[in-house]
């Protein structure tokens, strides 16, 4: 009977051991991959809807090869990416730190640019598929948002208009 037990609580470390590893590898705050990191974030689940009940994955994939952006919002983007790979930089050097330090060795900006690709505080509103396309979006926020005709067409015109 002990060494069941025993056994029982091998089999349990090691599954709470390969949880975490599996937890820390799919991190999808700090993921290597910059191109998916909104994407990740965007297919997270929660509280905030992040999906028009009407979206279609196939046509979501044909505006992701080839719809045009905004050259505002990409240099937005190309900005807080700089900030958040510093920040990654930062808190990649900085392991065995807690949490609440390794949070007071960002500047403003990084704190803001990590914001802006997990979509928290300011930027959940912004990135919100039902708030009107705006700089503030990333790529897949974007493109979210313009599943809906009315966005896309008004976008499309901008954009003629502004060449």
């Amino acid at each position: 009977m002990v060494t069941f037990f025993k056994r029982l609580a091998i089999v349990f470390l090691f599954g709470l051991l390969v949880g975490l590893n599996l937890n820390n590898s799919y991190n999808t705050e700090f993921n290597s991959d910059e191109s998916s990191i909104t994407l990740l974030n965007s297919l997270r689940g929660g509280g905030n809807r992040k999906y028009p009940s009407n979206f279609d994955k196939n046509f979501h994939q044909i505006l992701r090869k080839g719809f045009p952006d905004s050259k505002r919002r990409i240099e937005f983007e190309k900005s807080q990416l700089e900030f958040y790979k510093s920040a990654r930089s930062k808190l990649y050097r900085a392991p065995t730190l807690s949490m609440k330090d390794k949070i007071r060795l960002l500047s403003p900006e990084e704190h803001d640019a990590i914001n802006y690709f997990i979509n928290q505080g300011f930027y959940r509103y912004q990135q919100d598929f039902r708030t009107e396309p705006n700089i503030f979006d990333t790529r897949e926020s974007f493109l979210i948002k313009m599943h809906n005709e009315s966005n896309r067409n008004r976008f499309l015109k901008s954009l003629k208009e502004s060449d």
